[in-house]
């Protein structure tokens, strides 16, 4: 059984190809900001967002939202948690669900399990030619240049296989 980590995961493409291939895994562990690809990830897998029954405030959840930096729009610069009670549930239990780390920025590579297939789809909106073909040197500062930041992930957990799309 492989354990799987899907940086910058979106909707979980690798981990469904997995399934559809017959490969059996244990996902322990998620990277995604985006809250629609979050809940949508959510749905997708389980078939239905099971709610957190941690019984926390709004405020502690969005507390551990801002922690993981969940809800960032790298476009606008902004935080988008959503303000209502349910959703903000929603996103918590979802987070939760899917075992997301959140920013792949703020990832204390410590606190990650052993990973023997890592998988990484980083932003390509720089290396486009709608995105000006920035790039994504390292430390540009591009959306692009996030894919850097898989390094250290690599480095310390060493993963069997890596699989980068773009």
């Amino acid at each position: 059984m492989l354990n799987v980590f899907e940086g910058f995961s979106g909707i979980g493409v690798f981990t469904i190809a997995l399934e559809e291939m017959g490969i059996e895994y244990n996902l322990i562990g998620t990277s995604e900001v985006d809250k629609y690809a979050i809940l949508s990830y959510d749905a997708i897998h389980n078939k239905s967002i099971k709610l957190s029954n941690d019984n926390l405030s709004d405020n502690q959840m969005i507390s551990y939202l801002k922690k993981i930096n969940v809800g960032y729009n790298f476009s606008t610069g902004k935080s988008e948690i959503p303000k209502q009670h349910d959703e903000i549930l929603r996103l918590y239990s979802s987070c939760k669900n899917i075992r997301n780390y959140g920013d792949i920025r703020k990832i204390n590579t410590n606190n990650l399990p052993d990973i023997d297939l890592f998988t990484y789809s980083f932003p390509c909106k720089n290396i486009t030619n709608e995105g000006q073909q920035l790039g994504f040197e390292k430390d540009s500062g591009t959306q692009s240049s996030l894919v850097w930041n898989c390094e250290p992930i690599i480095k310390y957990k060493r993963p069997k296989f890596l699989i980068m799309e773009n």
